[in-house]
This record gives structure tokens, C-alpha cells and sequence, in this order.
């Protein structure tokens, strides 16, 4: 593939893929492009800590670096 014919995900895509609102066929698009393009693969990170699963992701995250905190403190 020449690099003129390389897409990018969209915001629009971003979005769509993070509310699982995309066609499988673009879903897999996108999710081997993402493997490849650290600059899209930011972009749907954003759109989903921005979705309705951003704050419960927040709180795991917190969790488990409390916890990985707690285990490098020691007994």
C-alpha cells in the first residue's frame, strides 16, 4: 500500500467505535489500523475515556495503582 493511500480514524470514527456503534467491518479497519498508528490509536483512547465508560475506567485505574502502591511499600 503506497503511503498517499493510508487513512487515519476520524473523531466521528473514534467516537463510533468507543459507543460500539460501528459495523463490524469498519471495527476491524479501525482495530488494525490502531495496532499501526500510535497517533489513531490516542484518538479512540480519548473518545472512550471521554464515553460513558471514562469514569469507571478512571476508578479501576486508580484502583490498581493503589494497589500495585500498596505491594511496592511492602508488609
Amino acid at each position: 500500500m503506497s503511503p498517499e493511500a493510508v487513512w487515519h480514524v476520524t473523531s466521528e470514527q473514534a467516537s463510533a467505535y468507543a459507543g460500539h456503534a460501528l459495523p463490524e467491518p469498519d471495527t476491524w479497519s479501525v482495530e488494525l489500523h490502531l495496532e499501526a498508528c500510535t497517533p489513531c490509536a490516542r484518538r479512540v483512547s480519548d473518545a472512550v475515556r471521554a464515553g460513558v465508560t471514562g469514569p469507571v475506567l478512571r476508578d479501576v485505574r486508580a484502583g490498581v495503582l493503589a494497589a500495585a502502591g500498596d505491594g511496592l511499600a511492602g508488609p
